[in-house]
Parts: structure tokens; sequence; C-alpha cells
């Protein structure tokens, strides 16, 4: 069942608009799992009719300006030209569409300032300070307005971009905000939101369910993907007692965190096959027995304390796993 679209955050994502609407630059940064990615949707649904929503992931153009620029024309439906600079490419598009405004979202930005990209692999003619300038100058643009998010505040005076300190950079955002956690407020609105009707009836009416549920929602440390995780699991019939609903949460906790990482079934059976297949070789060269319990132990013998160690270790982390999952 696909989840209807719910604002997650009305009142911090109607003060988002409302910065763009007045062209204003604004950065907000924040953990993802709190909804980062959900904030620039809710934002791009309030984007007025006669508004260009362009969104643009910084981290997958890092290591090239020209692939960002591609990015960028495509966005406009323009044909792409590598002659071509930002501030050339938005204006001519807005030149050629009069009434249209521009709300420019550059996601993960701060993934351009990590010294850790080499700065051979960026073009040549990529991101420098006339990169940093167009942005600036898009403060004095009443028909653009620039939208960053990054994991962290972005240092104006410390841009790094294609590993390199950029010489005099500066860049003027108007708006840093931080990305709040959400309230029990928001989180009860945004679950009633996504429940199946009868369920969202019976939380109205019992609000000791919604008193289990909301703090437990609220300390998870991905909340927006396990509420739309356990929207479709709360249950449809009332008289459940607190510790029915205690029970079910945390079911829900272990279910979700299990669905979060399902390569890991496949790595450790990946891990256990090798591991057979390495001891299985290993007891051919040794002239011992291929019995794989019976190999273990001579490998065990063979290779002294490091034999030991390895197998102690394997089967810890078994152990740990069982013990997590299952």
């Amino acid at each position: 069942m696909d989840k209807p679209k719910k604002c997650l955050r009305q009142n911090f994502t109607a003060k988002i608009a409302g910065h763009l609407r007045d062209s204003h630059s604004v950065n907000v940064f924040g953990v993802e799992k709190q909804g980062l990615k959900r904030l620039i949707e809710d934002t791009q649904a309030t984007c007025p009719p006669n508004t260009l929503f362009i969104r643009i992931n910084m981290k997958s153009y890092a290591h090239s300006f020209s692939g960002y620029l591609t990015a960028l024309c495509d966005s406009l439906g323009m044909l792409d030209t590598h002659k071509a600079d930002m501030r050339g490419v938005l204006l001519d598009y807005l030149d050629k569409h009069p009434e249209q405004k521009i709300w420019l979202c550059l996601e993960e930005f701060d993934k351009l300032s990590e010294r850790a990209v080499d700065a051979k692999t960026v073009d040549a003619q990529g991101y420098n300070l006339d990169f940093l300038n167009h942005l600036n100058s898009f403060n004095n643009n009443p028909r653009i307005a620039l939208f960053l998010t990054s994991s962290r505040k972005i240092d104006a005076q410390e841009l790094y971009i294609g590993g390199q300190r950029v010489r005099g950079s500066r860049l003027d955002i108007a708006h840093e905000l931080p990305l709040p956690r959400l309230d029990f407020s928001e989180i009860e609105d945004y679950l009633l939101g996504i429940a199946k009707p009868t369920v969202a009836k019976i939380l109205k009416k019992e609000p000791a369910y919604a008193a289990v549920l909301i703090p437990e929602i609220n300390k998870h440390p991905d909340p927006v993907g396990w509420m739309d995780f356990i929207a479709d699991s709360l249950p449809e019939e009332a008289g459940l007692t607190i510790k029915d609903y205690e029970k079910l949460c945390a079911n829900w906790k272990k279910a979700y965190q299990k669905q979060q990482s399902p390569s890991l079934d496949l790595r450790l059976g990946t891990i256990s096959r090798d591991t057979s297949h390495w001891a299985r070789r290993a007891g051919r060269v040794l002239g011992i027995s291929k019995n794989i319990k019976n190999t273990q132990t001579r490998l065990v013998l063979a290779t002294g304390v490091l034999g030991s160690v390895i197998w102690f270790l394997w089967d810890k982390i078994v152990a740990l796993y069982n013990a997590l999952f299952n």
C-alpha cells in the first residue's frame, strides 16, 4: 500500500517556503534519518505554480562540474553546453520564460567541500570562486531562490571545493537553520495522516495507545522510516492493553532493524560458504579430513593460536547475529 504524502513538519516547511518565496537563500542542515530529504519533497509540494523547483544532489557531481551543468540543463529542458556557466544557463532560461521563477535546491551541498575529494578529478573549469560568486549573485535576483541542504552547517569562510580551499571564498546565506527533531505533535499529526482511517479513529479514541507509540517514535534513530514502516501494521481493533502495544512496538523495532540490513543474512551465508571452502582447501593441502568440523579442529591445531582466535571470533559473530536478529 502506497503511503499518502503528508507534510512532515508543517510549520518548519512553511517557514522554508516563505523564505524561498521572498527569494532568500536558505541552508538547512541536519541528520538525514530525521527527514531531511522529506523536507525537500514537502517544500517542493508548496512551490507556487509559476515557480520551477530544480533539485540536484551534489553528491553525484562532486567530481564533475560538467556533469552538474548537464543535470542543470536537463532540469530546465535546455540543450547541454559545456561552454556555459551556471548563472548564464539560469538567466538564459528566465529570459525565455519571463513569468517563471526558480527555486534551486542543491542537496548535500557539503559533499563539495569535503577535503577527501581529489582536485585532479574535478573538471578544470569547475567549482571555483566564480561558482560561489554566481550562487551569491542569486541573492540579488528576485526570480531565483537558493535552497541548500547539508549534514552540517556550511562554513562560509572555509569552503573546500575539489579538495582545496577556494581563496577569497564567501558564500552568503540569508538563513542557516538546523533541522529540528520531530516533536510529539508533529509525530501524532503525521501518524494519524498515514494510518488507515479505522486505525486513526482508534488512536484518537484511545489516547493511551498514542502515549505508548509517540515517545517510542520520538526517540527512534529513524523516526520517519519507522512510522512509514509500521503504518500498515497498526492494529485495527480496540481492546488491546498497554502491554500489548508495548510488545508490538518492541516487535516492530526488531522487524524494522532486520529490514534495514537484509544483506546481513546473505553476507553471513557467503562468509560461511567461503570459510567452509577455505577450510576444505586447507584440509586437502594438509592431507586431513574433508569433514568440515574435523577440518576446523585440525586447522586450529595446525595454525596454533591464530587459528584458535579466528574460529573463536567467528563463533562470537554468529552468536551475536543470532541474538540480535533471530
